[in-house]
């Protein structure tokens, strides 16, 4: 176990100490958390009004999760000078702890040799591995999950007031770090109802935990979308359709884009088998992991207009650590001995269960080996994976043009004046609203200005904004190459200032080119 967890801190730390380069799994969430750790630093360190920098003409002030990471950097930007690698310290923490603390509840639940491969399979996910030091909620929200879990586990081995506040609290800081945690809350209700009986809603007590649970994440939820109300900033929340419709209901390629990235990034086919056996196990403990894995599936299945998408792949970390939990469930059904009756359970309760041998004297040779194979191949298999989401956030051509040509056009480009970016799609294949905005060339480029959609490009378009404060266009050279119209109007209209090396950005000044002159 300990070769493990070295082994998995060391894939969260490598990297930690890197700026905001192109070297990025999800761009455009590593970009805004930039920008609203910046803004902390430089605007004020009030938590309650984080910032972006494609804020228009508006003060900045954003709807989003509550922004723990980047106050917490912008805490340390002030105490020991500003540097962007604060939040990968910080996600990288919160994933190590994770990792540890995902051992310590698999040794709770499992017998000591399956607990050791639940938490390297855990220790190897490509997801969170992915996550290990990105700069996103992720990391925290991660942490503090397996932390609700964990506390959960050991009330309902004793029953105690604290405790169960104290589990209350953990769902609390998950839930704010990324509100899709609080369905965290029914495996918390599950798991107090099957300890306490009908009594479990009628305890005042039970009551005071929910509303721990659930008041600050309401609280937040409630103030941060004030934002959107007033100035229409929001990080993929009010603006983003994520719940499931009668039209997608049509389409089956939310479950099999859902299935799809439960296979490749938490399972593996051959996890899916050990979950056949995992549902076969008699171990009462695994009930609390199936609850836990069926809520975070109604997740999905709730919020199906994002979670089956390529770019979401990364909302399935949630399922990871109750999908490792049930992995080993299923190997220690493989190897248990063969001559139990049907009903009894494996592993008592009993503190230090999990040290113990299986009961039996006869163990199946073959069923033995079955399970050796099937852990040795979802390990690989992880791996492999792994190995290649690495090597593709490492190597992504178009990002790393872009960063190239967002350091030189910072150079042109005054710092107090604002400048007019191209973002993506304002709606989908279904004709739902998207998050449209795409941040990455603001926190290159680290200026503030306007973010618009791709279907709203036009000369009405850029001078409406030019009205409005925004004055350096950086234009898409592709965009303007296929637009012969657009193109023409342009340089009819605008200054060229440069173009950047590749060719592949212009950059405009929206003020006509008369007055320039």
């Amino acid at each position: 176990m300990a070769a493990v967890l070295l082994g998995g801190a060391l894939l969260r730390v490598v990297g930690v100490d890197r700026p905001l380069d192109h070297r990025l799994a999800n761009a455009w969430r590593a970009s805004d958390y930039t920008q609203i750790a910046r803004n902390f630093h430089r605007e004020g360190l009030n938590p309650f009004y984080p910032r972006i920098d494609w804020r228009g003409d508006t003060p900045g002030f954003v709807e989003m999760e509550f922004p723990m990471l980047p106050w917490l950097a912008a805490v340390c930007d002030r105490a020991f000078g500003y540097h962007e690698a604060y939040m990968r310290i910080f996600a990288a923490a919160f994933s190590v702890a994770a990792l540890w603390l995902f051992s310590r509840l698999a040794l709770l639940l499992l017998p000591a040799g399956c607990a050791v491969f639940a938490t390297t399979a855990f220790a190897l996910n490509p997801l969170l591995v992915r996550l290990g030091n990105a700069m996103q909620p992720e990391p925290a929200m991660i942490f503090f999950s397996i932390l609700c879990m964990y506390q959960l586990e050991r009330w309902r081995r004793e029953p105690r007031g604290a405790g169960l506040l104290l589990t209350a609290c953990w769902l609390a800081c998950a839930a704010l770090a990324k509100p899709p945690a609080a369905i965290l809350g029914l495996v918390v209700l599950a798991v107090v109802a099957g300890v306490q009986g009908r009594r479990a809603f009628t305890r005042p007590l039970n009551y005071v935990a929910a509303a721990i649970a659930a008041l600050p994440t309401l609280g937040w939820v409630l103030w941060s979308r004030h934002f959107w109300i007033e100035y229409e900033n929001s990080l993929g929340v009010s603006n983003e359709s994520h719940w499931l419709s009668l039209r997608i209901l049509a389409s089956p390629w939310f479950v099999l884009g859902n299935l799809r990235w439960e296979t490749l990034a938490v399972w593996t086919p051959l996890g899916w088998l050990l979950a056949f056996f995992a549902v076969r196990a008699k171990l009462a403990q695994s009930a609390m992991a199936w609850t836990w894995y069926v809520a975070v599936c109604l997740l999905y299945l709730a919020a199906a207009g994002t979670s089956g998408d390529d770019w979401a792949s990364y909302y399935h970390c949630a399922s990871v650590a109750p999908a490792c939990l049930l992995m080993g469930a299923g190997l220690s059904f493989l190897i248990q001995s063969p001559n139990r009756q049907a009903g009894e359970t494996y592993f008592d309760d009993a503190p230090h269960a999990h040290r113990r041998a299986p009961v039996g004297p006869r163990l199946n040779g073959r069923r033995r080996t079955l399970a050796f194979w099937m852990a040795g191949g979802v390990i690989a298999s992880l791996f492999i994976v792994t190995c290649f989401t690495l090597y593709r956030r490492d190597h992504q051509d178009d990002l790393f043009r872009m960063r190239q040509c967002a350091v030189e056009m910072a150079a042109l480009v005054p710092a107090d004046t604002r400048i007019v970016v191209r973002g993506g799609e304002k709606f989908d294949e279904y004709g739902r609203p998207v998050a449209f905005n795409e941040p990455m060339m603001f926190a290159w480029m680290d200026r503030k200005g306007f973010n618009y959609a791709r279907s709203d490009l036009s000369i009405d378009t850029l001078n409406a904004i030019a009205r409005r404060g925004g004055r350096y266009w950086i234009a898409r050279a592709g965009e303007l190459r296929r637009d012969q119209t657009l193109r023409e109007s342009a340089d009819r209209l605008y200054r060229r200032v440069a173009n950047c090396t590749c060719g592949a950005y212009v950059i405009y000044d929206l003020h006509p080119a008369s007055t320039e002159r």
